[in-house]
Order: structure tokens, then sequence, then C-alpha cells
């Protein structure tokens, strides 16, 4: 997930830069999804499932989007939990700028390394959150630039 970020928010990159189109990380999250197809049938019917029946508010959306966020972390053998914590947030109508959905991303340290792996910092677990966050954030945004089906509610 990292390499997928990293292609377009690079932290050392220009404030010009980061402000533009992530066309790489866009990309490369369409070519993996094209890797797996399993998962890309198992998004798709997580993303449409119930979306022309329901009536939509921000508790349903949350949940449509935990379904989603789930989804993808089972097939990648994860689960939501105490060590791992995903799940979508919505803006504060304090905070000024756009009122969006996010998602977020808690690791524990010990998710990332193995027993013959040294120590992970911070750094590293913040940089794997950002990644994660993203990713499960742009199977949303993007997703038929990532070959998915838009969800209803988006």
């Amino acid at each position: 997930m990292e390499v997928i970020y990293l292609a377009s928010h690079d932290e050392d990159a220009s404030a010009i830069a980061r402000a533009t189109y992530p066309h790489a990380s866009v990309y490369l999250l369409g070519q993996y999804l094209r890797m797996h197809p399993a998962l890309r049938q198992a998004l798709n019917k997580s993303i449409t499932r119930g979306g022309y029946t329901m009536r939509w508010n921000v508790t349903t959306i949350l949940h449509r989007m935990q379904v989603v966020i789930r989804t993808f972390l089972r097939y990648h053998g994860w689960e939501v939990g105490p060590a791992l914590m995903a799940y979508p947030t919505v803006t504060s109508w304090e905070v000024a700028g756009p009122r969006d959905v996010a998602v977020e991303v808690r690791l524990r340290p010990e998710l990332l390394m193995t027993p013959d792996e040294g120590v992970v910092t911070r750094e590293d677990v913040q940089r794997a959150e950002r990644a994660l966050a993203w990713v499960l954030w742009a199977l949303f945004a993007y997703a038929e630039q990532v070959g998915l089906k838009r969800a209803v509610f988006w």
C-alpha cells in the first residue's frame, strides 16, 4: 500500500506537486486491483449491495464504507480489531475546509514486524497508516478510475 500511496504523495515534493491529481497512485491502485480480480469482484459486490434500495444518511454511508473496508482487509488476511483499526470518519462541522468522508487507520507496531526484523519506528507506523487510509479512501473517491463500481452515495 505504501508503494501505491507514495507514487503520488512524496513528503518531500513541492506544494504544487502535492496539490495535483494523484495520477500515479490511482494508476497503481487500478493495476493492483487488475492483478487481484477476486478482490475487485468482492469489492464491487460490497460497494453495490443494497445501494439502490437504501435511504442514505450518514450512519448508513459510514456502515457501507465499513463493509467495503472490511472486505478489502479480509482479502489480505486482516480483521478490524485491537491490532488494526480502520474505519470511515466524517469531518467535523467545526473545522474549516471541505466537509468530506475520510478513512482513519491505526496500527499496532508489531503488525509491521517479523521476528527477524528490528524495531519499527513511530514514523514507520504513521507512514503505513497514511498509506492504507489513502488506499481505502481511494476505493471510493477514484472507484471508476481504478476499475470499481461507484458507490451510489459517493
